[in-house]
């Protein structure tokens, strides 16, 4: 939901991009941004991927003229407000609660499945074993507790900054009565605002557990995560708590509405986005060897056809 309302008499804000993409057109050829697209940095890969892919669709398929998508970094709060402005014309978001609201605040035209994530809870390799999400939670906080005056006392790492990864850690928190973040503030609840990578490396090296996102793990590098351990990962249904669907919305006031709802309708067609979202998980994006986005999402519905794709997660 958007914290701010839309006025159409005001002038559209303006976001400068943090990436710009192009697809096959012209390194030097002068190109008019027509989709604008708000989502988590730590989906930038695969938005990269998915742009460049929609771009080469439309000039080759739809004989459009050719244009760019430019990327803003966002967390899913702030793309509401992107969407509220018009500053963005699509934003990746992750709350369904939140997006019903944003759709009832005509913020938000419609919002559609895009693809499918899971949320990890990691900490270093002394850490306790694996057991479901919220045990895991209630199994740090007793563990926080018994050793806060030790030499190495159990801590968790926090974004806290409103993304998608502060919002779900919040709730598991709050899933088994807890609210370290409330006054008293627990001494082993670490605040620390930063990028998704940022974060996890810094619960690297500070031996804490934290929350985050697949393809942020896999973008971290081997020294840092060969000293990490994933305990829940949202694969089997005792962990369904940290499945991380994401969803595409199109906002009612887009600049680019034509453009927003032709790249919706191709993102959630199985030879269109999710194809693309197929090769990046079996890590055979199109013209290079490994995928850079390999291993980031799974398909909104795996293929039917046979013979099957096993998705891999790790």
């Amino acid at each position: 939901m958007a914290s701010i309302k839309v006025n159409l008499n005001s002038p559209v804000s303006y976001v400068k991009p943090n990436e710009t993409y192009r697809g096959s057109h012209p390194p030097r050829q002068r190109l008019q941004v027509q989709l604008q697209i708000a989502s988590e940095p730590g989906q930038s890969r695969l938005i990269k991927a998915l742009s460049n892919e929609f771009i080469n669709y439309m000039a080759d398929e739809k004989n459009s003229e050719p244009f760019s998508v430019a990327w803003i970094s966002s967390n899913s709060a702030a793309s509401f407000d992107h969407l509220a402005s018009r500053s963005a014309d699509v934003a990746i978001t992750h709350h369904v609660v939140a997006e019903g609201i944003a759709i009832k605040q005509g913020v938000a035209e419609k919002s559609v499945p895009a693809w499918k994530d899971h949320w990890l809870l990691v900490a270093d390799l002394s850490s306790n074993e694996s057991t479901a999400v919220q045990d895991q939670f209630a199994q740090i906080f007793l563990a926080a507790a018994e050793t806060a005056g030790s030499a190495r006392p159990v801590r968790f790492l926090s974004r806290f900054d409103k993304s998608a990864a502060n919002v779900r850690e919040s709730s598991l928190w709050a899933a088994i009565g807890q609210v370290p973040w409330a006054h008293p503030h627990a001494s082993w609840y670490y605040q620390y605002q930063d990028s998704p990578l940022g974060a996890l490396e810094a619960a690297s090296a500070l031996n804490q557990y934290t929350l985050t996102k697949r393809g942020t793990w896999f973008a971290l590098n081997d020294a840092a995560r060969d000293k990490l351990e994933i305990f829940s990962r949202g694969v089997g249904t005792e962990d369904e708590l940290l499945l991380n669907p994401a969803h595409a919305l199109v906002g009612c006031h887009a600049q680019n509405k034509e453009i927003a709802n032709e790249f919706i309708a191709w993102l959630t067609s199985y030879n269109g986005g999710q194809r693309v979202i197929r090769e990046a998980e079996a890590g055979i994006e199109r013209g290079q060897p490994k995928s850079p986005t390999a291993r980031f999402a799974a398909p909104v519905t795996p293929p039917s056809t046979l013979p099957q794709l096993k998705w891999k997660y790790f």
